[in-house]
């Protein structure tokens, strides 16, 4: 009885080896199988590229309008009185009055040749050149009147003639209409503290605009827009622009960067009126999400911006279409040369 259990035993053993080979030859097999099958579609494949391609026909597109657009240049943190000494940070930036008025001269070419460029393909009618603060540098830290070269009238005096050279330089070289949505910084306040109901009438930038409208209130292509609080509205076909300086944004320099804390500034904005794009300045930071395009500085990397540890930027502005049936398309830096 015990003899004829070993032997059972026995056979049962040879019959699980042979179904663990049978198992591994068969996995093997498969293994070979499928590359078998790529190796043929491989063939295939070679065999195809090797015949003369079906080719499609392509026509060359010959410059035409085929649809609008309008042109929108930020402008935003010139601090034109304001001088930076290359060794204050490290010879990566040299900044002064003389430098500034270059700088806005070649902003305003720019953005003639930016509009030029893309008018080959599409039709630009209007421009949006957004006066978004800080074109000053004025007093509201001790540091500052240390570092500036003007007066805070001063400056503003010289802001006014570096912007109305810039508009008449547009209405001249170019036929666009020009809407100017205008926002005070938070540098050209007479108040020590930042007020909020009453920032516009404390802010010498309130008064450079109102006296350019003055200048322009008998052009027919030139309008401002003004609000009297701290966001201005500008619809743009389907589209609906929010311009501000940027100074209500608490941005700290944080782990998350610029795209946290202005992303919650702007829900907690859309809450009160919609908008499909907020535009601003303050941070000196060239930085763009589908939600909002922030505007870089015309000053460019400072002593303060070094000590906070923000991160380096050049001199930048900029610039971007608004497609009548497409939304936000092109987007360009305004650079300079020097």
């Amino acid at each position: 009885m015990t003899k004829n259990i070993s032997e059972e035993v026995r056979q049962e053993l040879r019959l699980k080896d042979l179904e663990d080979k049978s198992k591994g030859v068969s996995k093997k097999y498969k293994a070979l199988q499928n590359e078998n099958i790529q190796l043929q579609r491989l063939l295939e494949a070679v065999d195809y590229l090797q015949e003369a391609p079906a080719t499609v026909k392509i026509t060359r597109q010959h410059s035409k309008h085929t649809g609008e657009a309008t042109a929108v240049a930020l402008a935003s943190d010139w601090h034109i009185e304001e001088v930076v000494e290359p060794r204050t940070v490290g010879g990566s930036n040299r900044y002064t009055p003389k430098i500034a008025e270059a700088r806005s001269k070649e902003f305003f070419q720019v953005i003639v040749k930016h509009v030029e460029r893309e008018s080959s393909a599409i039709k630009i009618d209007n421009l949006i050149l957004a006066l978004m603060g800080d074109f000053i540098t004025s007093n509201i830290h001790e540091e500052c009147m240390e570092n500036c070269a003007m007066r805070p009238i001063d400056a503003t005096m010289f802001a006014f003639d570096l912007l109305a050279s810039g508009i008449d330089f547009l209405l001249n070289a170019t036929k666009l209409k020009i809407t100017l949505p205008c926002n005070v910084g938070n540098h050209s306040r007479i108040t020590k503290k930042q007020r909020s109901a009453t920032e516009q009438g404390n802010s010498l930038e309130a008064l450079l605009y109102s006296f350019l409208k003055k200048r322009y209130e008998r052009q027919k292509r030139v309008t401002f827009v003004s609000s009297g609080g701290y966001h201005v509205y500008i619809p743009v076909y389907r589209e609906l622009l929010r311009f501000h300086h940027g100074h209500a944004i608490r941005y700290a320099g944080g782990i998350g960067g610029l795209t946290i804390p202005a992303h919650k500034a702007i829900m907690r904005w859309n809450k009160q009126r919609n908008a499909t794009l907020d535009c601003f300045g303050h941070l000196h930071q060239r930085w763009q999400t589908t939600r909002f395009i922030s505007n870089g500085s015309q000053i460019g990397y400072n002593a303060y911006a070094l000590s906070k540890g923000y991160e380096f930027d050049v001199p930048v502005q900029q610039f971007f279409l608004v497609d009548k049936l497409r939304g936000v398309t092109v987007r360009a830096p305004i650079l300079y040369k020097r």
